[in-house]
Parts: C-alpha cells; sequence; structure tokens
C-alpha cells in the first residue's frame, strides 16, 4: 500500500460524498483515485468497496434489521462484513 490514506478510509469517503452530493459514482471515485497516492491492487480495492456498497446498499441495510436511515460508514462496514 501506498503511504497516505489507506484505501478504506478513501472508499468511504467517496461514498460519503456519493450520499451527501448527490455526486455520480464513476465520476467522484475516479477522481479520488487519480489524486490518491495508491497502487494499482488498492486502486481495484477501493472501486470494489465503492460499487460493492453501493450496489448491495439493500442488502446491507437489511441484514442490519434498521428501520432507520443509516450512513455510508455502517453500510460499508455491513458490505465488508457480508461480501
Amino acid at each position: 500500500m501506498a503511504e497516505g490514506a489507506s484505501p478504506r478510509r478513501i472508499a468511504v469517503k467517496v461514498l460519503e460524498r456519493i450520499e451527501n452530493d448527490g455526486a455520480f459514482a464513476n465520476l467522484v471515485l475516479n477522481a479520488t483515485l487519480e489524486k490518491s497516492k495508491l497502487d494499482s491492487r488498492d486502486r481495484a480495492f477501493v472501486t470494489e468497496m465503492v460499487y460493492g456498497t453501493t450496489r448491495m446498499r439493500r442488502a446491507c441495510d437489511y441484514t442490519r434489521r434498521s428501520k432507520i436511515w443509516i450512513n455510508w460508514k455502517k453500510r460499508f462496514n455491513q458490505f465488508c462484513k457480508l461480501f
């Protein structure tokens, strides 16, 4: 892993931008990865975490059995546990 922000921290930051700013996942992810100093393996990991969490959003929410809105950090953690 390259020095700087961790891949998980970058993934959460991207997910927060998607949720809070209504940003498009592909645009914010690509821009963030270009600015990062991550190697190709970590970039692939971040990409899978962002797209996977977004894709499996409802499954992550359902497994938490929560009737309240769940923030992206909790959803991301649930995705990591499940998949």
